[in-house]
């Protein structure tokens, strides 16, 4: 091959002739095809590594922070959608609540295989595939002429929508960021927390002025912009994996056997998945709560505000900290999980609205604690290569309990008409669920001193 350029690749190709003892005794040539090949890929890694060093990450920090705004609108609203529709249809708190069943439900399950398909095909589809199944939704249940469709609509296509929303963030952002990715990964649940701030009072002036189906309607034209921000989500490596040829496949990815194996595994998974029953127990009947000592609708939305105020104030100050060695980050996720517990058995003391707005702020310090965290304490505890299966099994088992936790919750209402008995339900949960936490990182802590030990003993 003679000297020259690839036009793939422009960089110059030399042949070499290696002499020995002045004969020729090998001639090395490579193939223009693979020299361009090995130099394309090369240039490819640094651009790629330039990017993930530089300002860019911060884009796709932002735009993942806004996603998981977009994918807080259930969380925040099932409480005034609930009422709003069983006020407007006659039907019961119990028919009704199945939407948010369902949509839990749906969560969960689709989480098992979104994890491995966002790293099969990338965030970007997966976000802007969620954006369209979502927007989908809230159109059909907005022109529903029954509650079957509605609940299907808001149940079923929002909880894949939301699934694709809560998971790919995750994952593109635990890739670009190497260093301080536990900070990086707190800050993306601030988004969640100014989704919850600003989707509860929006949902209630949207259907004091529109009705529930014209807010539906409307939610889904801004569940659209999900589609502008998966496109900025560019993957920041360039191994690729074959994409899987069935979804049976893509599930069976989170089956990992070192990881189903350990007592871990089943400590965190049952922890969090008490968490969100109990959590979304009492957001779901806050509003409900307030309407029931003789306040307005929009007075109910305002203390989910008030939580989601707080939440979010916490978790940026978490996100700027959590890489600190001083954070005990497992230590504040299991005391604020306790803390929230006993904070909703305190709701038996009064009736008063401003006792109310103090439960809202409390409410909102523990809960943005145990959701900032969740992820990164996943990530202390297990390996990072373990964070897509840990994410999709979480979501999964929270999924059904919180398809619990909105059916249970809908069925208790009708049966004593008093939200109270669904704060003391949601209180148990959440206190149950920190005593798991606590026996977690205890056993993190005596794996730690085990492994020590271990180095010791090896160098000795």
């Amino acid at each position: 091959m003679e000297n020259g350029k690839s036009e793939e690749c422009n960089v110059e190709i030399i042949s070499t002739n290696i002499k020995v003892n002045g004969e020729s005794d090998k001639v090395f040539k490579a193939t223009e095809l693979n020299a361009a090949k090995i130099c394309c890929e090369r240039k490819e890694t640094a651009k790629l590594n330039g990017l993930r060093s530089s300002k860019y990450r911060y884009v796709i920090l932002i735009s993942s922070t806004l996603i998981q705004g977009l994918s807080a609108c259930l969380f925040s609203c099932y409480g005034i959608l609930l009422m709003a529709i069983v006020e407007a249809t006659g039907q019961s708190n119990a028919l009704v609540s199945w939407f948010g069943g369902l949509w839990s439900l749906l969560l969960g399950f689709s989480s098992l295989f979104i994890g491995p398909l966002a790293v099969y095909y990338g965030s970007r589809k997966v976000v802007m595939f969620g954006s369209l199944v979502s927007a989908a939704g809230f159109v059909m249940s907005a022109f529903a002429p029954n509650m079957l469709i509605v609940v299907i609509g808001m149940g079923a296509f929002q909880g894949i929508g939301t699934s694709c929303y809560q998971i790919a963030p995750f994952l593109i952002t635990s890739k670009w960021f190497v260093e301080r990715r536990g900070g990086a990964l707190s800050f993306l649940s601030f988004g969640v927390g100014i989704g919850m701030l600003l989707w509860s009072p929006l949902i209630a002036l949207l259907i004091e002025a529109y009705t529930w189906r014209g807010a539906l309607l409307l939610m889904g034209a801004i569940y659209l912009n999900g589609l502008v921000l998966g496109l900025l989500l560019i993957e920041p490596t360039n191994d690729k994996e074959t994409a899987p040829l069935s979804l049976i496949k893509a599930i069976g990815r989170n089956l990992d056997k070192k990881l189903v194996r350990t007592k871990n595994f089943f400590i965190y998974l049952s922890g969090t998945s008490l968490l969100y029953f109990g959590h979304m127990m009492v957001l779901a009947y806050l509003p409900r709560k307030i309407v029931e000592i003789g306040r307005s609708r929009v007075e109910g939305s305002l203390m989910v505000t008030v939580t989601s105020a707080v939440s979010c104030l916490i978790r940026l100050v978490i996100g700027a900290i959590a890489h600190k060695k001083y954070f005990k980050q497992g230590i504040i996720y299991s005391l604020s999980s306790i803390m929230a517990g006993i904070g909703s058995f305190l709701t038996l003391s009064s009736d008063s609205l401003g006792f109310y707005y103090a439960y809202s702020a409390i409410f909102g310090l523990t809960s943005g604690c145990y959701v900032a965290l969740t992820v990164p304490t996943a990530v202390e505890v297990f390996e990072v290569k373990y964070l897509a299966n840990i994410t999709a099994w979480s979501l999964l088992l929270a999924g059904v309990f919180m398809m619990g936790s909105t059916t249970i919750g809908g069925w208790l209402y009708d049966l004593t008409g008093n939200a109270t008995y669904n704060f003391l339900l949601g209180g148990v949960a959440m206190f149950i669920a920190g005593l798991f936490i606590v026996l977690l990182m205890s056993n993190l802590k005596k794996k730690k001193k085990e492994r020590r030990a271990s180095i010791t003993l090896t160098t000795k």
